[in-house]
């Protein structure tokens, strides 16, 4: 069953794009200046490293609170990130465009986590208490592994709005 207890976090496009998120921020990091190896370079990628962490985590934690947690975690984190890389961009480091792609994938992976966020609290809201886990399917799941660059394409994002019904 995609997206239930069983599953695997590495089936999650939250966990997936994470992952992407972080490999990008380490090669736009690549060309920064040496004296910046433990300042906004080291910064950067501990913020890219610990989104998908903090999605994995939130998984393997199996009850909707804590996934609630460790996701709200994650998203303060890409939050960090984005500042991070606007101040490294206004500061002319790295490869302009390897920027420009950290920060577009940023907000895809901010949207997931969000729409994930929005749609796991209005699900707990109407419960009193629940320890089962919902993994939105729509939101945090793919049938098909985003293993490179050129498979973005192939993925859709979803747009919550106040009017969508979304069950797990």
């Amino acid at each position: 069953m995609a997206g239930g207890v069983g599953s695997s976090h590495r089936d999650s496009v939250a966990w997936q794009k994470g992952m992407l998120l972080a490999r990008a921020v380490y090669r736009a990091t690549q060309d920064f200046p040496v004296n910046e190896r433990f300042g906004l370079t080291n910064q950067l990628r501990r913020a890219a490293v610990s989104i998908p962490s903090n999605i994995a985590e939130g998984k393997g934690r199996l009850n909707t609170g804590e996934l609630i947690q460790f996701l709200g975690i994650a998203r303060g984190s890409i939050l960090e990130l984005q500042t991070q890389l606007e101040l490294a961009s206004l500061l002319g480091f790295g490869d302009a465009q390897r920027i420009s792609e950290a920060q577009h994938l940023a907000s895809e992976v901010s949207k997931i986590v969000t729409a994930s966020l929005l749609t796991l609290r209005a699900k707990t809201a109407g419960k009193k208490s629940s320890d089962e886990p919902c993994w939105p399917s729509l939101l945090l799941y793919s049938s098909t592994p985003l293993s490179s660059p050129a498979t973005l394409g192939a993925w859709t994002p979803f747009h919550l709005s106040p009017k969508s019904s979304l069950r797990c």
